[in-house]
């Protein structure tokens, strides 16, 4: 993966709404998270509001999880698609992380968490900073 933008020009990074997942998967969210960390500056922050799938209390969303068990899947795996005004896109991975899967993506990529704040229920909010 490779973003349209020289090395070290965002002071930070804002992921809204689970979209630090759109990669799907542990792996390619990582190569994401590094190629963040390329484009921003020494010390930038990166903040990502995120959903933990691990709060999920709906019986859907909790045989979902199940059958993501059964095929060896991370729980917070989706796949999905979107549809708008009679379009209709391409199905994708969408990859909910709990709150230790990304401290330790955000390890990796060369991130150290900062804070991690606890919203409403599900969903959260990190603050990591950028350490290489």
């Amino acid at each position: 993966m490779h973003m349209p933008f020289r090395d070290c020009c965002f002071n930070s990074i804002i992921c809204m709404f689970s979209t630090l997942g759109i990669c799907g998967g542990p792996s390619k969210t990582l190569r994401l998270l590094k190629e963040l960390n390329r484009i921003s500056r020494r010390n930038a922050l990166l903040l990502a509001n995120l959903n933990n799938p691990l709060m999920a209390d709906k019986e859907d969303h909790l045989r979902y999880h199940e059958l993501n068990r059964e095929k060896n899947r991370h729980v917070g795996l989706v796949r999905i698609r979107f549809e708008y005004q009679g379009e209709v896109g391409e199905w994708f991975d969408l990859y909910l992380m709990t709150p230790n899967e990304i401290r330790e993506l955000c390890e990796k990529s060369g991130c150290k968490m900062k804070n991690m704040l606890h919203v409403e229920e599900a969903w959260y909010v990190v603050v990591a900073e950028k350490q290489i």
